[in-house]
């Protein structure tokens, strides 16, 4: 039946003053003309008249009038139309768009956060004022469920990004229905860097020992796809080349491009952060620099790498870093199978892509095939090779092939990069009393000089087509110089 409506803080004594509703429509109507207000509804039920207060809510108050952007993340609050079709609570944080913060935490979008470091977010509002405080880097805990499994809370570890996207908060205003922009304060400064100490596991035969402590764990993120890079998230394996400036030897398929965070892992245990000094614009191999002032002890090893390259038949040991984190490393003989010229498919996008690379194949075993990357010892604990990841292409396909990237060439590089890496070092002068880069341990590596490099792509020809079967025809070769060439001559 009808239902007569009183907007009185008492309950009614008479139905004189109240409207009276014989439709849903007309009482939708007065409750739209109320909310935020209590009211007394009498009501029939069951032949029995009832009064009942009841409290008018704004639907508007429930659909998200604020949005945070922040580390490439879009946040704003659960609307109630979401959150009646997962049968969650409005108002909670809900993840719009995961983007580079959340994602290299594995936090999917649709998430809803109810923690970060520790602290209790029911609303945007608390979400912001938590992660205000946070400085750049700070490493914290996340809380967080999902719509299809609301009732399982899950646990992430965040690394808070503040330099690679802007801080913005954008607030709807009721009155004009426009929105205000607002950028974030610049976070709190960091607390001083705390020197870690770094204990390798080492066991095997002693040219296993003695490469040990020089191999790394190199993690990179990206955070805007450039130069036609097809991921965002690379790790691979690293050789400590000198450790007195902070070296890592890492090939381009786990630090393809130079923007990106960069971070080196030790042991499995101690993680620093690190920056891009060298890339190689022909080969597949790069130089990223950690500082050494955030290890303490000597722990951390320089490999020696060997200046006799390998030969055909050789023996050798392969001590390299297993996929999954793992402290000891994995080690194999192995026999140097042939020397060849690696060519990489050009694909459709362009990208970076190894040219003129002479690599070494060796007889692939288990050990090998479940690693990230390694290195090629001789029994005194010389690297004579790098097993090195490349990125090839086959009908617009990406894959990765492990060759072995001998150990020669690469030392007239590496010399120059630690000159410059030492300069560098010695221009910063003591540990802590310079602080460049803006939460990184390094600022940008200066140029390299006296290092000259040929930009451009050669491919080898047979004696007969460089010679050709009559006078003047083929490349030019002479025939005394074709018949000296097979003798070594």
């Amino acid at each position: 039946g009808g239902a007569p409506l009183n907007g009185s803080s008492r309950a009614p004594s008479s139905r004189a003053s109240a409207p009276f509703c014989t439709s849903f429509l007309r009482l939708e109507e007065l409750l739209d003309e109320r909310p935020g207000e209590a009211v007394w509804l009498t009501l029939q039920r069951g032949g029995v008249e009832k009064v009942e207060r009841l409290s008018v809510l704004d639907l508007h108050a429930l659909s998200p009038a604020s949005v945070l952007e922040a580390g490439g993340c879009t946040f704003h609050s659960l609307s109630y139309q979401q959150a009646r079709n997962w049968n969650m609570p409005p108002g909670g944080v809900h993840v719009a768009f995961s983007g580079y913060m959340l994602s290299n935490a594995n936090v999917p979008s649709r998430a809803v956060i109810s923690e970060l470091n520790n602290c209790k977010t029911p609303d945007l509002d608390a979400f912001t004022s938590v992660f205000l405080s946070l400085p750049h880097g700070a490493r914290v805990p996340v809380r967080y469920r999902l719509p299809y499994s609301h009732h399982t809370e899950r646990l992430a570890v965040l690394d808070v990004e503040r330099t690679w996207f802007a801080g913005e908060r954008y607030d709807l205003d009721a009155l004009s229905s426009r929105w205000t922009c607002s950028t974030l304060p610049p976070p709190p400064p960091p607390p001083p860097p705390v020197p870690q100490r770094v204990a390798f596991a080492v066991a095997g035969p002693p040219e296993v020992r003695a490469v040990t402590p020089s191999l790394v764990r190199v993690l990179f993120d990206i955070p805007y796809q450039i130069d036609g890079v097809a991921g965002l998230k690379y790790a691979g394996m690293g050789v400590v080349v000198d450790a007195a400036v902070g070296l890592v030897l890492v090939d381009r398929n786990t630090v393809p491009v130079a923007l990106g965070a960069c971070r080196i892992e030790f042991a499995s245990t101690v993680e620093v952060p690190a920056v891009t000094a060298f890339l190689h614009p022909t080969h597949n191999i790069a130089l990223v620099r950690y500082d050494p002032a955030l290890l303490c002890g000597d722990s951390v090893r320089s490999a020696t790498l060997s200046p006799t390259p390998l030969e055909v038949g050789e023996e050798c040991m392969f001590v390299g870093l297993p996929r999954q984190d793992a402290a000891l490393p994995v080690f194999q003989q192995s026999v140097v199978r042939e020397t060849c010229v690696m060519e990489v498919g050009i694909a459709s996008v362009p990208r970076f892509r190894a040219v003129n690379e002479e690599v070494i194949r060796f007889d692939v075993g288990l050990a090998l095939e479940d690693t990230v990357g390694g290195v090629f010892v001789d029994e005194s604990g010389e690297v004579k090779a790098f097993w090195g990841a490349y990125c090839c292409c086959h009908e617009d396909e990406l894959y990765e092939q492990f060759e072995g990237v001998p150990a020669q060439p690469l030392l007239p590089i590496l010399a120059a990069c630690s000159e410059v890496a030492e300069a560098a070092r010695q221009k910063r002068g003591p540990p802590g009393g310079d602080d460049t880069g803006e939460g990184r341990p390094l600022g940008a590596p200066p140029p390299l000089s006296g290092l000259y490099l040929l930009d451009a792509e050669l491919r080898p020809v047979s004696l007969s087509v460089a010679c050709g079967s009559v006078a003047g025809s083929g490349l030019g070769l002479s025939r005394a110089w074709a018949e000296r060439l097979p003798a070594g001559g």
